[in-house]
């Protein structure tokens, strides 16, 4: 999954590729001329380094048009999500034909959306979306026709126009706004919906308390946290024992989420609890290794005192703020992001000789920031860092100019950040105490 993960992303990365994935996704199979015209590419060399990078995403037919395989299948998935077209399905709906759009943070509904309604003689169904947006060339007539019903959404932005019949399909919704003019008033910047879909995932449901189980960590020295498709939050309480709260949908079937597994404590997301949401709280006297595994997930883990902390974030958002004990037998701080936002703030107590940081981060938006003792030395070490990566250092309030191999000689303990990953957005704040 790791893999297919990573060549779904590499193909992604770039607005030609994009186009390629897009038009394959909407066209079913299109010529190598086709898909030059459609991608507005007039060089064939340019067009076909890049068709190439789209091996195992795209195939060739005998008859020299090119189609989707099963894996750029699902590149289509994620491209119609970050775009905010949400999961696609059509099923039979009590005699006509549904498109139901839904299962997203934010969805589009423009007139193309329409348009392929009206071509496979269908209505829409839209549903589980946190924001819908209309476009303004939705027109009424057609959005009367075309929409059968909007359901279970908490914002809907839409034209003023659509007024009447919006409230008439909508139901199980918290609010609409209304714009005028031709734009509504919404960004979306790739890095802004990261930051939205953070938000999103952090929010509150409503849900009601299902479980509480409490645990000795004893001579545990891990906690382990996986999280799939929840929100976790991890904070430092009074006490002498590892308290977990799991909370979900009314009606969810409540499950045991603590264990141990060898020198750790096991704290695990439930399947079938919808929006779950786990808290834990830590006693202050235990300072363990903290390790994250979140796929579609919310981590905030604030107030925190560790021996290390390790997060591998895939479509997830990562808030930490904790105090850092380095040990030189292992990474003190390891992210590893795909398609994550994660902003971390570490304060470090003083340690002797090297202390390791390792950041992976593919089409993320990554911010770590730093105290560290006085007299640290630091050096940044770039390693299978692609060029489409944006990274900045700043140095007790000073940004450092060509940043990558940046290596500073003296100093009374040293920490070594490596670097590596495509399509990012990195930004590392250190500062040294006076």
């Amino acid at each position: 999954m790791g893999e297919e993960l990573d060549t779904i992303l590499q193909a992604l990365s770039h607005p030609t590729r994009r186009c390629i994935v897009r038009v394959l996704g909407e066209k079913e199979e299109a010529s190598y001329a086709e898909l030059m015209q459609e991608c507005g590419v007039n060089d064939s060399g340019t067009f076909a380094f890049h068709l190439r990078r789209l091996q195992g995403i795209v195939e060739k037919m005998g008859e020299g048009s090119y189609r989707l395989t099963g894996l750029g299948r699902r590149a289509y998935e994620v491209l119609l999500a970050l775009m905010g077209e949400g999961r696609l399905s059509t099923r039979e709906q009590g005699g006509w034909d549904g498109i139901v759009y839904g299962g997203s943070y934010e969805l589009w509904l423009t007139g193309r959306h329409l348009d392929y309604a009206e071509s496979k003689h269908a209505r829409i169904v839209i549903r589980d979306v946190d924001k819908l947006v209309i476009a303004s060339d939705v027109e009424p007539e057609r959005f009367d026709k075309l929409v059968e019903s909007i359901e279970d959404v908490d914002t809907i932005i839409a034209p003023r126009k659509l007024a009447p019949m919006l409230e008439a399909k909508a139901r199980d919704y918290e609010e609409i706004r209304y714009y005028d003019g031709l734009e509504p008033p919404v960004r979306r910047g790739f890095l802004e919906k990261l930051a939205g879909i953070a938000s999103w995932l952090q929010a509150p449901k409503r849900t009601v308390l299902l479980l509480e189980e409490s645990v000795d960590p004893g001579d545990a020295e891990e906690l382990r946290l996986e999280a799939r498709g929840c929100a976790v939050k991890v904070q430092s309480s009074a006490g002498d024992k590892l308290v977990v709260r799991l909370y979900g949908r009314r009606g969810s079937k409540a499950q045991t989420v603590v264990s141990r597994k060898g020198g750790a404590v096991l704290v695990s997301c439930p399947e079938g609890v919808r929006d779950a949401r786990l808290e834990i709280d830590v006693p202050p006297s235990w300072r363990p290794r903290l390790t994250i595994e979140a796929k579609a997930a919310a981590v905030k883990a604030h107030g925190l005192a560790v021996a290390g902390l390790e997060a591998s974030c895939s479509a997830s958002a990562l808030s930490a703020d904790v105090e850092i004990a380095p040990s030189s037998s292992q990474p003190v701080l390891k992210l590893i992001g795909k398609a994550t936002s994660a902003s971390v703030k570490a304060r470090f107590e003083p340690w002797r000789g090297e202390a390791l940081a390792e950041i992976d981060a593919s089409a993320s938006a990554v911010r770590l920031e730093a105290s560290l003792p006085r007299g640290t030395a630091i050096s940044l070490e770039p390693t299978r860092l692609d060029y489409s990566s944006a990274v900045k250092l700043v140095a007790d309030g000073r940004t450092v100019r060509g940043a990558l191999g940046y290596r500073e000689e003296d100093g009374e303990r040293r920490l070594r950040i490596r670097l590596s990953g495509s399509a990012s957005a990195v930004k590392i704040v250190l500062n040294r105490a006076g």
